[in-house]
């Protein structure tokens, strides 16, 4: 009997297969065949692996698996001796944390800021309203009245000559506009601003008002706005424009009555 690599080489022919055929039958690299049929025990792996080879490339090729195993002597230079080393403790590795914990957690927290944010903003509006409060900003008051034409001047049957002379000096007067009963505010708003409004003491109102848009108060006694800018907002109070209620970014409490 020859060698134990041309044994094997000689089987595969006889088999008729070829060294890709047999790397996948028997699942073992073709470097590692042709390593095995060619005696190089250079190329082979560590012994304990080498020998498994044989056996599963000898059962494949119909051969005695522990005679090629047995006939199997690599040089003596293959093997090399642990070194022993001293045992260490193994280090602990950190526990990884699942990313879907972690997003979860992460979520939480910009939650819990976002909240802590808009309660800060909150409170910072509410005490800026109290501070207007307490200054005690005059209300805007409309009070429209009525003037009197005095009579007494003209006669109670006057002249043709006086009736000329007074329609001559005297124009018509125009009619006046049919009075509001009670109290309209009609608002419009410019910039986006808080508002907040009362009819007779009753809160009709309290949101953020979009720009562009107009809002009418009709109140049989009294109507109040609270603006968070007062620059934003201008009113109109029974059909007499008011002047502007303040400047940008002041708070300020307008009240109008009978």
């Amino acid at each position: 009997m020859g060698s134990i690599g041309e044994t094997l080489r000689q089987a595969r022919i006889d088999k008729g297969v070829s060294l890709a055929e047999a790397e996948r039958a028997t699942f073992i690299r073709r470097r590692y065949l042709e390593a095995l049929e060619a005696d190089d025990y250079a190329a082979l792996p560590a012994l304990v692996y080498t020998r498994g080879f044989i056996r599963t490339y000898a059962e494949y090729l119909g051969l005695n698996p522990q005679a090629m195993v047995d006939l199997y002597q690599p040089p003596r230079t293959r093997e090399v001796p642990p070194r022993l080393r001293a045992a260490t403790p193994p280090i602990a590795r950190p526990r990884e944390l699942p990313v879907r914990v972690l997003l979860t957690v992460g979520g939480a927290v910009l939650a819990v800021l976002l909240l802590v944010y808009l309660r800060s903003q909150y409170y910072s509006f509410t005490e800026s309203l109290q501070r207007a409060e307490a200054t005690q900003l005059p209300s805007r008051v409309n009070q429209p009245t009525l003037t009197p034409i005095a009579l007494g001047a003209v006669p109670r049957t006057p002249s043709p000559e006086a009736l000329a002379t007074l329609a001559t000096v005297a124009p018509l007067p125009t009619p006046s506009p049919t009075p509001v009963e009670g109290v309209l505010v009609e608002a419009k708003v410019s910039e986006d601003t808080w508002i907040e409004a009362w009819v007779d003491g009753q809160q009709q109102l309290a949101e953020t008002v979009k720009a562009g848009t107009n809002k009418s108060f009709h109140g049989a006694q009294s109507v109040r706005m609270r603006v968070a800018n007062a620059a934003a907002v201008s009113v109109v109070v029974n059909g007499d424009p008011q002047p502007p209620l303040g400047s940008a970014g002041q708070v300020v409490d307008a009240t109008w009555g009978r």
